[in-house]
């Protein structure tokens, strides 16, 4: 099995793959029916309406679905010179007798689509916001919804307490990033509470 093929059978077939929540090989929906189902689900969709019925959508999985489509279709018609007309597995599936520098763009497109859903499936714990000023631009907060501009991840895979050196801030006003012990004089110095029982002031 090539890349390609196996990109291709991961999004559009039944699979075994590691679960996250337990370390252990399981079977798998295809990760198209995997963003099929989250379509037509709130589930992990960020915000909400308040007040009223909210709307029955992830809109996240929605466009993400609409641009693996788009992708896939505008893909084909370079590489085959015709329109296509059918559904979004099959197209995928047709892609697995591409050669030359065709298998290689494919190899690229597919493997990014299978991270991006799964990314979605499963995304990131938030980082820690502090409402504290950046160091580097002086914001605190930022955008229109006026969130707190620094952002600390200070875990490891595994959603627990990471080693000082692999922490790492980011200020998402200005784009200045700290990490390891930088981070942890940075936090000190503004005189933040304890985290995770490791940075004391």
């Amino acid at each position: 099995m090539t890349l390609l093929t196996e990109n291709i059978h991961k999004l559009t077939r039944a699979h075994l793959a590691t679960d996250p929540n337990d370390g252990k090989l399981k079977r798998f929906d295809s990760l198209l029916a995997q963003l099929a189902a989250a379509c037509r689900s709130t589930l992990g969709a960020p915000g909400g309406a308040s007040g009223g019925a909210s709307v029955p959508l992830n809109m996240r999985a929605v466009q993400l679905e609409r641009d693996i489509r788009e992708a896939a279709l505008n893909g084909h018609y370079e590489m085959r010179g015709f329109e296509y007309r059918g559904t979004l597995v099959d197209l995928l599936q047709s892609f697995a007798t591409a050669e030359g520098i065709w298998e290689t763009f494919l190899e690229h497109a597919t493997m990014d689509w299978c991270d991006q859903i799964t990314a979605l499936l499963t995304p990131e714990k938030p980082r820690w916001k502090p409402s504290l000023e950046c160091p580097a631009c002086g914001q605190r907060f930022h955008g229109e919804e006026n969130e707190p501009c620094l952002g600390l991840k200070y875990w490891d895979e595994d959603e627990k307490v990471a080693p000082q050196e692999q922490w790492h801030m980011l200020c998402a006003g200005c784009g200045a990033e700290w990490t390891g012990k930088e981070i942890v004089w940075l936090l000190k110095s503004l005189d933040t509470r304890e985290i995770g029982g490791q940075v004391q002031v």
